[in-house]
């Protein structure tokens, strides 16, 4: 065969891989545009890109005009370039992160193939990987928790290759030394990834590993001298600039040792926060659907021709990954700082576990007992979703969208049906963005079936290969179509307007204690950032009106909140309401308004407040427009003489 017809074959053995590598970019490129900025993971790496780049900084990222310096700096200096090339937006900030959720596809691929030598277990791992919930939904969130995951991986692979390397009773040294430097190359930076933290669980990994397998012995083949001084040569320019900058000298102490152990226990400036046990474990659960309903196959079947055939080569291996999924699960946990991407990492090792079992249970002739059993539990469960779902758009969406919480483009409706000469009566108008939804069902009734026909004719593989395909296009569709359609740009409506009123003399104040209005901060222009106050209490914004010193603008998410501030300030502030799109009504039509939604507040928290400081001097005019008194809501107010007032 000559040199051109082996590349013909080569490329034809690899386009299944090429195959899932295209499909796996799309449904990442689809989602990166399908939701806003998630305020618990990534706002605050972005935001920080964004006024960096407005700065002109890029070694020492800033943030609210001060040195951030309580995250590692790694994902900020990626974001910063393609910011500087594309653009601020959130997709930019967010291609960085598609482009390493494709390589952790890629990765665990590898780290499958070099696991369990099973080509068919390394395409399941890193299907099931790329179309469970929690990777698609985390992998495309724009966080160095994402980069984390592709050096676990890379670490991974680089253990197992020199493992069996080092195994062998001649090494040539050349080898070790590839080996050493790789390693000292990912741990160094892991800790411009993740930190001191980072660098420790993936150091814990590897010694878990040699444990398992009882061959602590070969550390000594590797060479240290690489090892250590890559990684602390590759941190040392970043520690030492920042230190000389920021003019404290102890810096280099306070990133790898204070900061970390700080935010675990819930110290210093992380001194308020409280670990939630069960947080990353519901979590994981969530996030591993639909193929967490495989585990109890994986763990109970006793069939010697599927499973437990996964890692012939390798028995150390099925321990491990779960001593991986256990190590970050745990710590995790009780960590005083949670974020939900800090989990990422963690996905990987279930996924090549189940992969692993699916690919050799869909090489056996009839599938195991329990792989049988549990897909029969996934069919069940998909003909359970698409019942929900036509239950969701039929009879729970709420039917008097116009009030303004479930808006489509002109509000187009379907009040009756003509086929030809004939016409029916709808019951009820049916807006007509609900139809967007109707393919959802139908995705999820047609998977059902197609897997439960496969199943009775025995056809395994192929059942497990339409139950990923059907997992995967449920997820395209809920990603691609429903979360944009229930989507609410609020916050970039509210920063559209704080930019064209706020100058440089004035505050803004934002209620940051819920997502909606922290996701206003990305949405400022750069030169405003500094000029944004947090405001957690009452009381912050009454001594601020209470100086009386420039204009406030600001957000607040609930209106307990703006009811608490005493009845004095709640006068000095001019009030917008806002309804999913910008609202410049009198304010005699907003008292109006209230007067009525004001009695039902339990009902309306999904709404906001926008307010600015007014003159005292121009209060007389505005006292009668303002917010509603209490008696205008509360018949016993006015009975009982106002003495609550």
């Amino acid at each position: 065969m000559n040199r051109k017809e082996q590349s013909v074959a080569t490329g034809r053995d690899l386009l299944p891989e090429l195959i899932l590598l295209v499909t796996m970019a799309l449904l990442f490129a689809v989602n990166a545009t399908a939701f806003d900025i998630d305020p618990y993971s990534e706002l605050f790496h972005i935001v920080s890109a964004k006024e960096s780049v407005a700065a002109g900084r890029f070694w020492t990222p800033m943030l609210n005009g001060h040195d951030y310096l309580m995250r590692a700096p790694f994902w900020t200096w990626l974001v910063i370039p393609f910011f500087k090339l594309l653009g601020t937006s959130l997709l930019v900030a967010r291609i960085p992160a598609v482009i390493c959720a494709l390589a952790g596809v890629a990765l665990t691929y590898a780290l499958t193939m070099a696991l369990t030598r099973n080509r068919m277990s390394a395409l399941f791992a890193s299907s099931i990987l790329g179309t469970s919930w929690g990777y698609l939904q985390m992998g495309s969130l724009s966080t160095a928790d994402i980069l984390a995951t592709d050096l676990y991986l890379a670490f991974g692979w680089c253990l197992i290759q020199w493992h069996s390397v080092a195994g062998r009773r001649q090494t040539l040294p050349i080898e070790m030394t590839v080996y050493s430097v790789s390693f000292g190359l990912i741990v160094g930076f892991m800790l411009l990834v993740k930190g001191t933290l980072g660098a420790l669980m993936l150091t814990t990994l590897g010694l878990l590993y040699l444990g398992l397998n009882g061959r602590l012995e070969i550390l000594e083949r590797l060479d240290f001298r690489y090892l250590l001084g890559l990684a602390v040569l590759i941190p040392l320019p970043w520690l030492a600039w920042t230190s000389y900058t920021s003019g404290n000298t102890l810096f280099p102490v306070d990133y790898l040792l204070f900061h970390p152990l700080n935010r675990y226990l819930g110290m210093g400036a992380w001194q308020g926060l409280h670990a939630n046990p069960w947080l990353y474990v519901r979590q994981m659960t969530v996030g591993l659907l639909p193929y967490v309903f495989f585990l109890p196959a994986l763990l109970f079947d006793q069939d010697p021709g599927a499973f437990r055939r996964s890692f012939t080569d390798n028995q150390s291996a099925t321990p491990w990954l779960f001593a991986w999924l256990l190590l970050g699960v745990g710590v995790a946990s009780f960590s005083a700082f949670q974020e939900p991407s800090l989990m990422l990492p963690f996905y990987p090792p279930v996924a090549i576990l189940i992969g692993s079992y699916l690919g050799r249970s869909a090489e056996a002739a009839v599938g195991t007992r329990f792989f049988n059993r549990t897909m029969s539990i996934y069919v069940v469960i998909l003909m359970a979703l698409a019942v929900m779902m036509a239950s969701l758009i039929f009879q729970v969406l709420p039917s008097n969208y116009v009030n303004g919480f479930w808006h489509g483009p002109g509000q187009p409706v379907l009040e009756f049906l003509e086929i030809k000469d004939h016409k029916i009566e709808l019951p009820e108008a049916f807006p007509i963005w609900k139809l967007w939804l109707i393919p959802a069902p139908f995705i999820l009734l047609l998977g059902g079936v197609l897997v439960y026909i496969l199943q009775v004719m025995r056809r395994v593989s192929t059942s497990t290969v339409a139950l990923i395909a059907t997992s995967a296009v449920f997820l395209l569709f809920l990603k691609a179509v429903y979360l944009p359609m229930i989507q609410r740009p609020v916050p970039q409506a509210i920063a559209e307007a704080l930019n064209k009123q706020v100058t440089q003399q004035d505050e803004i104040m934002l209620y940051s204690l819920h997502p909606d209005v922290k996701r206003v901060l990305f949405y400022l222009d750069a030169d405003k950032l500094d000029q944004v106050r947090f405001v957690r209490q009452p009381k912050q914004l009454e001594k601020r009106l209470a100086e009386g010193q420039g204009r406030v603008f600001g957000v607040i998410r609930e209106k307990s909140f703006f009811n608490d501030l005493d009845y004095n300030y709640r006068n000095l502030l001019h009030v917008n309401y806002f309804d999913w799109k910008w609202d410049t009504s009198r304010l005699g039509e907003l008292r109006k308004f209230m007067a009525i939604r004001l009695p039902v507040f339990d009902k309306m928290k999904s709404e906001m407040l926008y307010f600015q400081s007014m003159p005292r001097s121009a209060m007389a005019e505005l006292q009668a427009q303002l917010l509603p008194d209490p008696a205008d809501n509360d018949p016993d107010f006015a009975k009982s003489g106002g003495a609550n007032r």
